[in-house]
């Protein structure tokens, strides 16, 4: 049962959509990702992700490293990420544009084992691998 005055979710998805679907394409062609991991008990660290409109995938610890993969064409394969699992996820969007910004993730009943937080632009993958 939804309380007063809340948006029901289903309406909220099916009106991001159609915000998503009148929209612009939106400039460049790929999708950076800057990714960084926290936990409670082992140092954080940091992942670039590119993700390019023609379905192509590169991953670095660093920019560095993302640039390299990018400049050698060194693919990550799909089969790499159909394996990532997590036990228990609970996801943050952004409410405007749907963007995933945060993600806290462990075992059910137990305290977070990790927080990632995203920073998600859109991007030319030729100007920001430079």
């Amino acid at each position: 049962m939804y309380g007063r005055g809340r948006a029901r979710e289903p309406d909220c998805v099916v009106g991001l959509s159609a915000r998503i679907q009148a929209a612009p394409d939106p400039p460049g062609d790929a999708t950076l990702v800057h990714r960084l991991h926290e936990f409670p008990d082992r140092p954080s660290f940091t992942g670039k992700d590119l993700y390019m409109d023609d379905g192509g995938y590169f991953f670095g610890a660093t920019l560095g490293e993302l640039q390299d993969a990018y400049r050698h064409r060194a693919f990550v394969e799909d089969g790499a990420m159909s394996r990532l699992q997590v036990a228990r996820a609970a996801l943050t969007l952004d409410p405007k544009t749907g963007v995933l910004t945060r993600m806290v993730g462990g075992v059910p009943g137990k305290a977070p084992s990790v927080v990632v937080t995203y920073t998600i632009r859109r991007v030319t993958a030729a100007d920001a691998m430079r």
